[in-house]
């Protein structure tokens, strides 16, 4: 498969690897790009990085003090914060019946058949 691609494309082994390294990268610039400017999650405060990949929330679970870091942030930022690119967390129990009550304005993730 490999000879086959270098033969259309005419590149060595090593060209071929930049050419996919840069594809991924920049494949994965746009898709963090966009992950900031997702609609409605734009306009919630939360770490910067946390706005672009998901690598935020793997660093402080893997420091094991996510629940302390959550405590923080929504002292800092307020009772919603985003905690990733499509992501967030409520801080305060008041609005959980708000969100999670039938006929529920906000969005939720869609659920999955049962296997």
């Amino acid at each position: 498969m490999l000879s086959a691609v270098q033969e259309i494309m005419g590149l060595s082994a090593a060209k071929l690897c930049v050419v996919v390294l840069v594809f991924t990268t920049v494949s994965y610039a746009v898709s963090c790009l966009l992950s900031y400017f997702r609609p409605h999650l734009c306009q919630l405060p939360g770490p910067v990085l946390a706005r672009f990949t998901r690598l935020w929330k793997v660093y402080i679970s893997l420091k094991g003090d996510s629940h302390i870091e959550y405590q923080k942030l929504h002292r800092k930022y307020g009772p919603i914060i985003r905690t990733g690119p499509n992501a967030v967390s409520v801080g305060d129990a008041a609005m959980i019946p708000e969100i999670y009550l039938q006929g529920s304005t906000y969005q939720k993730a869609r659920l999955l058949p049962p296997l």
